[in-house]
Protein backbone atom coordinates (compact mmCIF):
# COMPACT_ATOMS: atom_id res chain seq x y z
CA UNK A 1 0.00 0.00 0.00
CA UNK A 2 3.09 2.17 0.90
CA UNK A 3 4.32 1.40 -2.53
CA UNK A 4 1.54 2.60 -4.38
CA UNK A 5 0.87 5.73 -2.16
CA UNK A 6 4.65 6.64 -3.44
CA UNK A 7 3.69 5.78 -7.06
CA UNK A 8 0.19 7.64 -7.06
CA UNK A 9 1.05 10.52 -4.56
CA UNK A 10 5.45 10.57 -4.45
CA UNK A 11 5.27 10.16 -0.97
CA UNK A 12 4.66 6.52 0.51
CA UNK A 13 3.31 9.00 3.56
CA UNK A 14 -0.31 7.24 4.49
CA UNK A 15 -1.48 10.06 7.23
CA UNK A 16 -4.64 12.22 6.01
CA UNK A 17 -5.54 9.53 2.95
CA UNK A 18 -8.78 7.32 3.27
CA UNK A 19 -8.83 3.77 3.10
CA UNK A 20 -11.90 1.34 2.82
CA UNK A 21 -11.55 -1.94 4.20
CA UNK A 22 -14.05 -4.56 3.50
CA UNK A 23 -13.53 -7.17 6.24
CA UNK A 24 -12.20 -6.62 9.50
CA UNK A 25 -10.90 -10.42 10.21
CA UNK A 26 -7.48 -11.34 11.36
CA UNK A 27 -6.02 -9.19 8.55
CA UNK A 28 -8.41 -6.83 8.13
CA UNK A 29 -8.11 -5.96 12.00
CA UNK A 30 -4.24 -6.08 12.37
CA UNK A 31 -4.28 -3.35 9.10
CA UNK A 32 -6.83 -1.09 10.62
CA UNK A 33 -4.79 -0.98 13.50
CA UNK A 34 -1.72 -0.24 11.47
CA UNK A 35 -3.09 2.38 9.17
CA UNK A 36 -5.09 4.12 12.23
CA UNK A 37 -1.44 4.82 13.83
CA UNK A 38 0.03 6.35 10.99
CA UNK A 39 -2.80 8.56 10.70
CA UNK A 40 -5.01 7.22 7.93
CA UNK A 41 -8.79 7.70 8.00
CA UNK A 42 -10.77 4.21 7.80
CA UNK A 43 -13.59 3.33 6.33
CA UNK A 44 -15.12 -0.16 7.77
CA UNK A 45 -17.14 -2.59 6.74
CA UNK A 46 -17.86 -6.12 8.03
CA UNK A 47 -20.26 -7.41 10.35
CA UNK A 48 -21.13 -4.83 12.97
CA UNK A 49 -19.62 -6.50 16.32
CA UNK A 50 -16.18 -6.51 14.20
CA UNK A 51 -16.51 -3.06 13.31
CA UNK A 52 -17.33 -2.24 17.04
CA UNK A 53 -14.04 -3.81 18.26
CA UNK A 54 -12.08 -1.94 15.50
CA UNK A 55 -14.01 1.93 16.12
CA UNK A 56 -13.21 0.29 19.94
CA UNK A 57 -9.43 -0.16 19.92
CA UNK A 58 -8.66 2.35 17.13
CA UNK A 59 -10.46 5.68 17.22
CA UNK A 60 -11.71 7.67 14.36
CA UNK A 61 -12.87 4.69 12.38
CA UNK A 62 -16.35 4.84 10.83
CA UNK A 63 -18.90 2.58 8.97
CA UNK A 64 -20.22 3.45 5.58
CA UNK A 65 -22.67 1.61 3.31
CA UNK A 66 -21.31 -1.16 1.27
CA UNK A 67 -22.45 1.10 -1.68
CA UNK A 68 -20.20 3.91 -0.81
CA UNK A 69 -17.17 1.58 0.18
CA UNK A 70 -15.98 1.71 -3.67
CA UNK A 71 -16.19 5.32 -4.28
CA UNK A 72 -15.38 6.89 -0.56
CA UNK A 73 -11.71 6.73 -0.38
CA UNK A 74 -8.46 7.17 -1.73
CA UNK A 75 -7.36 3.14 -1.31
CA UNK A 76 -9.54 0.14 -0.98
CA UNK A 77 -8.44 -3.07 1.21
CA UNK A 78 -10.24 -5.86 -0.07
CA UNK A 79 -9.79 -8.01 2.78
CA UNK A 80 -12.81 -10.29 3.30
CA UNK A 81 -13.25 -13.40 1.96
CA UNK A 82 -13.48 -13.70 -1.69
CA UNK A 83 -15.37 -12.58 -4.61
CA UNK A 84 -15.54 -8.76 -3.64
CA UNK A 85 -13.80 -7.81 -6.35
CA UNK A 86 -15.73 -8.98 -9.99
CA UNK A 87 -17.56 -7.68 -13.34
CA UNK A 88 -20.09 -5.74 -11.09
CA UNK A 89 -17.94 -3.89 -8.51
CA UNK A 90 -14.66 -3.40 -10.36
CA UNK A 91 -16.44 -0.50 -12.49
CA UNK A 92 -17.74 1.16 -9.22
CA UNK A 93 -14.06 1.43 -7.38
CA UNK A 94 -13.33 5.30 -7.65
CA UNK A 95 -10.11 5.22 -5.24
CA UNK A 96 -7.64 6.74 -6.62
Amino acid sequence: MQAAARHKWGSDDLSGKTVSIQGCGHCGYFLAGELARVGAKLIIRCRPAKVKRVVDEHTGNSCCARRDLFRAADVFAPCALGGILNDQTIPQLKPR
